[in-house]
């Protein structure tokens, strides 16, 4: 039942992720079975240990031959283990890197749907908790499972070479073991799914709360956003007591039937000693493998709910990785080249979710080195019309054109290579000025990388920083103000030279100096480029060759400002909200 639920899950973990790393694999088990067998045979140097020395029948020779060989067999065991652990160890080393650069790969493949549909502490609660416990299935399978059950296997063979008869009353009773881990086989498959699940819940919750700081302190809510963790916390507590309490079930009864055979085999084998049947040191030898053998048997016993723990684990980091992208390329997609900025809009429609319409039938045409701007309330379908411009999504009827090209018919790389991007939420890396202006154009010149920052108003503040453009920004540029974070993100769209631009509200919520220098910046950025701009303030974008304004995912007017104050209403409004503002 067990084997057969988790059956794909333990083929693709030996087949994707154990048979790579074959050779090491196979050295790692070929060092167990060695360890395997020097304990089976100091167990089986105990009968003339002790018939020979105890008994006075030893000679000069055995007296010395018995502990050299202890000394020699110790030290090839020590010298395995040695190798064995630091190999095993190296391995799943390596193997836990390529699962998590495998699971990431996969993650930051996934379209924006799949993103805004999920939560990155989601994501990164996968990429540690879930692989850790993967990793726990892995390594039971090369060490606890191969390392056990070989040693149980040799200590077995001894055994049985010394008195089958004596083997078999020791180990009648140990398949009842399974009857237990059979009982809370289900148990254990509810709790643990139950304990990922509020693993990811306990990071979203302290990643909630550590993005908002400045927020949790401007109104003293620390102690609120503790009880939230506490309260996740003690959920996580409540399902890990119920997991060790089942999981444990099996113990009690493994140990009453080692118990068992033990008593058994010291009657019996008690009773052979003193019929003359057996030797001491034979029963000594045979009890000794007995004592050796028990404990990986009951390893071998207790790796079931363990194994079955992290194959949980593992089934969902498989189920992350299996998940594909739809936004991909066709199947005979060209690259887009010599782009001038020729875009074309024809009757496109598009829902975010059934019967909800984001774009209605929108049709427009933009010329190459314009500048168009898209104007209206919230929710009218401004930021929409970019996204699917980047391929973000795709659309639901109609078709989006660039130089007559069907966007669905290029490659998405050669698609966005032509496309720059600076938006109102500037995306900053912890990494230096240089290294995040450099994100753009990875084999750019330190002259390019200062060029662009001169035009975008950054180099005056870059080279006052303490070390000036090798200076760490902090997390999402946290250690820069907002108008210093924009003007970066400028000379990243700058040092990317894509002939068609998109500003997305880029001088919204700045103080009017930053506004100021960033839309001299933007200025300059905009020169030569077909440029749309989507603008809270309607002031930015007076001068725009035509502007379109935007409600319930239609255009209702269309114009140059002159022209829209002119006969327009909605814009005439909007304009005239904001100028009494």
């Amino acid at each position: 039942m067990f084997i057969a639920e988790y059956k794909s899950t333990l083929i693709r973990i030996v087949k994707e992720i154990i048979m790579p790393s074959w050779v090491r694999v196979a050295v790692a088990i070929f060092l167990m079975m060695l360890i395997a067998a020097t304990n089976s045979f100091q167990a089986l140097l105990i009968q003339p240990a002790v018939d020979n020395t105890l008994f006075n029948t030893a000679t000069d020779n055995t007296l010395y031959q018995i502990p050299i060989m202890i000394i020699v067999v110790t030290l090839m065991k020590g010298i395995a283990m040695y190798y064995q652990q630091v190999l095993s160890a190296s391995t799943a080393a390596m193997i836990n890197n390529q699962i998590r650069l495998r699971l990431y790969s996969s993650f930051i493949r996934y379209d924006i749907a799949d993103h805004n549909n999920s939560s990155s502490a989601k994501m990164i609660s996968l990429l540690v908790n879930d692989i850790n416990g993967m990793m726990g299935a892995i390594n039971l399978l090369i060490s606890g499972v191969f390392k056990n059950l070989f040693s149980a296997v040799f200590l077995i063979a001894v055994m049985a070479y010394m008195n089958l008869k004596l083997t078999l009353i020791a180990l009648i009773a140990l398949p009842l073991a399974i009857v237990p881990f059979a009982i809370v086989y289900r148990k254990i498959n509810k709790y643990t799914k139950q304990n990922q699940e509020q693993l990811e819940m306990f990071t979203v919750v302290a990643d909630d709360g550590l993005r908002a700081v400045r927020l949790v302190k401007s109104i003293n809510a620390e102690n609120y956003e503790i009880g939230r963790l506490q309260r996740s916390l003690n959920g996580l507590y409540r399902i890990m007591w119920r997991i060790a309490r089942v999981s444990n079930i099996p113990s009690p009864l493994n140990e009453t039937l080692i118990g068992v055979g033990t008593a058994a085999v010291l009657f019996y084998g008690g009773s052979l000693v003193m019929s003359g049947n057996a030797t001491p040191g034979s029963f000594f030898a045979f009890f000794a493998a007995l004592m050796m053998a028990y404990k990986p048997l009951k390893s071998v016993g207790g790796l079931g709910s363990q194994l079955q723990i992290c194959l949980i684990c593992a089934g969902r980091v498989f189920n992350a990785i299996d998940k594909k992208p739809k936004i991909t390329d066709a199947e005979n997609a060209k690259k887009l080249e010599n782009v001038k900025g020729n875009i074309s809009f024809d009757n496109v429609g598009f829902s975010y979710r059934e019967g909800v319409k984001a774009l209605d039938d929108i049709s427009f045409n933009v010329e190459a080195g314009k500048h168009y701007a898209f104007v209206g309330h919230s929710g009218g379908g401004k930021s929409t019309i970019m996204s699917l411009l980047l391929r973000f999504y795709d659309v639901t009827s109609g078709a989006i054109k660039i130089e007559g090209q069907d966007i669905r018919s290029v490659t998405l790389q050669s698609l966005r290579d032509n496309i720059s991007y600076v938006g109102q939420d500037v995306q900053l890396f912890d990494l230096t000025v240089k290294e995040n202006i450099l994100y753009a154009k990875q084999n750019a010149t330190d002259e390019e990388i200062i060029d662009a920052a001169k035009m975008a108003e950054a180099h005056e503040f870059i080279i006052q920083m303490p070390n000036g453009y090798a200076s760490p920004v902090g997390q999402n540029g946290q250690k820069l103000s907002g108008g210093q974070r924009q003007r970066i993100s400028i000379a990243r769209a700058i040092l990317k030279n894509s002939p068609i631009l998109l500003l997305d509200e880029a001088t919204s919520a700045l103080d009017p100096i930053s506004e100021s220098l960033i839309q001299k910046a933007l200025t300059k950025l905009m020169e030569g480029r077909t440029t749309l701009t989507i603008a809270h303030r309607l002031s930015t974008v007076i001068k725009a060759d035509r502007i379109f304004v935007m409600q319930s995912g239609k255009i209702v007017e269309h114009g140059t400002h002159n022209e829209l104050m002119e006969k327009g209403t909605l814009y005439k409004d909007l304009y005239s909200t904001q100028f009494q503002e």
